[in-house]
């Protein structure tokens, strides 16, 4: 079985692969879809040109019809200050 098979992405396999015991596997999923969907290239941006205020990143994207709550946001923007979360997402056609 291939990589493509797994639907896995270099990085991960390799990460399974170098691992010396089971407590060193990833444990938390960081990139599974959320409510933000949509929303993370516009935050993402907006990080970007130096807006680190949650609230206000919050606000902006529930003018733009997010549902969620400002926690869901904060959490995001954290992610991306530690570099947990994947970079620039691509945005889809459609909301």
């Amino acid at each position: 079985m291939n990589r493509a098979n797994l639907d896995l992405d270099h990085h991960a396999v390799r990460r399974y692969a170098q691992a010396a015991d089971t407590d060193e596997l990833p444990v938390k999923v960081t990139q599974r879809r959320t409510l933000l969907g949509d929303d993370k290239p516009c935050i993402y941006q907006r990080l970007t040109q130096g807006c680190r205020n949650a609230s206000r990143l919050h606000r902006e994207v529930r003018d733009q019809g997010f549902p969620g709550d400002r926690s869901v946001v904060n959490s995001y923007v954290r992610l991306l200050e530690q570099g947990r979360a994947p970079g620039a997402p691509a945005r889809s056609k459609a909301r």
